[in-house]
């Protein structure tokens, strides 16, 4: 994935993850808890692509800008910056 010509950045407006760890209830001999770090995946990321930031951040208090970016060490694979506005930046 890359930004498309013209953008910024993509405002997140709605994130769906999905337990990927299975069910919350875990039985003896079950194999052993997922690190709580990785248990969860997106499956749904909806948002607005932006053409330039958004000022002044105090107005988008919240709100997760994602930039997918070309990485520097394989043009094949995209670095993901996440920001997010909080405490007036």
């Amino acid at each position: 994935m890359r930004l498309p010509g013209g953008a910024w950045g993509l405002v997140a407006v709605a994130v769906r993850t999905t337990d990927a760890a299975g069910p919350p209830v875990r039985y003896v001999g079950d194999a052993p808890a997922p690190d709580p770090a990785h248990t969860d995946t997106t499956d749904l990321l909806s948002g607005v692509w932006l053409p330039e930031p958004p000022p002044p951040a105090t107005l988008h208090f919240g709100d997760v800008v994602i930039r997918p970016l070309a990485s520097p060490v394989d043009p094949a694979l995209t670095d993901v910056e996440v920001l997010v506005a909080m405490q007036g930046q």
